[in-house]
């Protein structure tokens, strides 16, 4: 399993896959069960956490290339993540409104042509 960070969402405590240790390929990081997860950004040296404000493409979307999945906010500046080829959204790991930190694991997606 994944060593995980406690994450504060407006409803519940959640549990977040972090992703440092994990071999990433082309942009990517592979979990352990195989699944390829979109992981928050470096957003900087001083910032350490962001918010996920908004889920730009639902479960189940095609999403292309260069297009954003998910909307962050990090000292008070909204960013938003995008996927570097043509995938489908799998599912989301955090919800809009939890605080996730830098490398955490917000979504699964699959690759398609």
């Amino acid at each position: 399993a994944f060593p995980a960070v406690h994450t504060t969402s407006r409803s519940q405590l959640s549990r977040i896959p972090m992703c440092d240790h994990l071999p990433e390929i082309g942009g990517w990081t592979l979990s352990n069960a195989g699944q390829i997860l979109v992981v928050v950004p470096d957003l900087g040296d001083s910032v350490t956490e962001a918010t996920l404000t908004h889920w730009l493409a639902a479960v189940g979307t095609i999403v292309e290339s260069g297009e954003a999945i998910a909307e962050v906010e990090a000292e008070k500046v909204n960013i938003e993540i995008p996927v570097d080829t043509r995938v489908r959204i799998d599912r989301h790991l955090v919800a809009e409104g939890d605080k996730v930190i830098i490398g955490a694991a917000i979504a699964e997606v699959t690759p398609v042509d």
